[in-house]
């Protein structure tokens, strides 16, 4: 006899905010209070979230096919990552990061290296649209010269993950700016003029900022000329600094300037500096695979006496590096994903929103609500398409456009994403430089000063007036 079927039905509102509460004293409790690993956190949430999916109808069968689409979509960016382990690895292999850390330490003075990092990798970002290659191949070199000049790693990880993502706001190239304008029915230009003011305003205190705590390191002793003069000449005696050794950078940037998928153009860049590291530095083909999978080991330099801190600039890299936090994002997505199968955003979204008619509020509400989405979604591109589709009707039923809603989104939830410690783009961020998201956050500030300033921007400009849809045109 056949067991009768259940029924699938959505969670009640008490049902969604209450997973929502014991997910966030999970991760909260457990990270803080017992310093528990949050992927096994995550792990006992995804079990939580199991439950409820079971109490709404749900099969395991439904469960699994949810997984395998999560899972299967993210495949391209965990080849890139990988990609990111093994240019980390093979730039040390080759001489590329030793050579221009020993260039720059000579070119570049310490107290502008942290705004020089954030403005090189920002117009990189600017003329290819793309903040993960910016990250893996400019960020890396700034990043590593930043390091050898005796920046905190935190530091300089935050200098090169705002520049890279300036892009993501204002590059007409990148999938970000296409993917808001698009869920807005506005052009890519509209969406891209709207967020110019506050990304600009941004931009430039980002850059007083960086010069001020430029000065600030050195002055306090911090940085030392000393210390870079000592690294360059130990740079020189282990590694043969030569032009070729700029290679795999140069064939990193061209491939992405081609705009050649990012995972690509990252094992293209480590394959010609394993080459490049056996005619330049005389190391041998099985070392250049051995570093390409576990990372760079100053050990094959046949030099027992490396200093600790050339160890520490070296000894880093290899795509099993971030196998780690390959897993952890994987959990976090599955674990997400699950209870948006069952539709507990869609309860919490349509219990939240309600007709707001006070003009002054719809911004506010628009920033709080995106951002609080983020939160529980850990997924930019989730919250601002929820946000547009909750929001949009209050914008008209008050008599304004809602094509502010692009900038004020795009502002506050891709701060929240970088900021949180569970999310894919933070877990990104901070793997490809070897830091925790705790380690850059305090330093990362462009990112808020783009959502404060875009938040009090469309609080105080007179916003557009509303027409009917038939005299509005998407090329506007």
């Amino acid at each position: 006899m056949n067991k009768k079927e259940r029924e699938i039905r959505k969670p009640t509102r008490i049902e969604s905010y209450l997973i929502i509460i014991l997910m966030l004293i999970i991760i909260g409790i457990g990270a803080s209070v017992f310093d528990a690993n949050i992927k096994i956190l995550l792990i006992i949430c995804a079990a939580c979230n199991l439950i409820l999916a079971w109490r709404c109808g749900y099969t395991w069968q439904m469960v699994e096919e949810k997984i395998g689409e999560t899972v299967g979509g993210l495949a391209s960016t965990i080849v890139v990552m990988l990609g990111i382990g093994f240019v980390i690895s093979t730039w040390m292999f080759s001489g590329t990061a030793p050579a221009l850390v020993y260039w720059l330490g000579a070119l570049v003075s310490p107290n502008v290296i942290m705004v020089l990092s954030f403005v090189l990798t920002g117009a990189m970002s600017l003329m290819i649209g793309s903040s993960f290659a910016t990250m893996g191949t400019l960020g890396i070199v700034l990043f590593s010269a930043g390091i050898a000049q005796g920046l905190p790693a935190g530091v300089m990880a935050a200098t090169v993950i705002c520049g890279a993502n300036v892009g993501q706001y204002l590059s007409p190239l990148a999938d970000c700016v296409s993917y808001n304008a698009g869920i807005n029915k506005i052009s890519i230009y509209k969406h891209i003029k709207m967020l110019a003011v506050p990304v600009i305003a941004a931009t430039v205190l980002t850059i007083i900022f960086y010069v001020v705590c430029g000065f600030s390191f050195t002055s306090s002793g911090t940085v030392s000329m000393d210390a870079i003069n000592a690294l360059r000449t130990e740079i020189s005696q282990n590694f043969n600094i030569s032009i070729l050794c700029v290679v795999p950078l140069l064939a990193a940037l061209a491939l992405c300037f081609l705009k050649t998928p990012p995972a690509l153009a990252l094992f293209s860049s480590g394959f010609s500096a394993i080459i490049i590291g056996m005619i330049t530095q005389k190391f041998s083909l099985l070392d250049g695979f051995e570093t390409a999978w576990s990372g760079f080991n100053s050990s094959i330099l046949n030099n027992s006496n490396i200093s600790e801190e050339l160890s520490s600039f070296l000894n880093r890299g290899g795509s099993f590096s971030l196998a780690d936090s390959i897993f952890m994002m994987v959990i976090a997505m599955i674990t997400i994903d699950i209870l948006g199968l069952i539709g507990v955003f869609d309860v919490i979204r349509d219990s939240l929103l309600k007709n707001i008619q006070n003009a002054r509020h719809l911004t506010i509400t628009t920033a709080l609500f995106s951002s609080v989405f983020t939160v529980i979604t850990t997924n930019s591109w989730t919250s601002c398409a929820v946000t547009t589709e909750a929001m949009k009707e209050s914008y008209h039923k008050a008599g304004y456009v809602s094509d502010s809603i692009s900038a004020v989104t795009a502002a506050c939830t891709y701060m929240v994403e970088q900021f949180l410690p569970w999310a894919f783009l933070a877990i990104y961020s901070a793997s490809v430089y070897g830091v925790t998201v705790a380690d850059y956050v305090p330093w990362a500030v462009f990112f808020p000063f783009v959502t404060v300033i875009t938040i009090i921007y469309y609080s105080v400009v007179k916003l557009e007036p509303y027409a009917q849809p038939e005299e509005r045109s998407v090329n506007e």
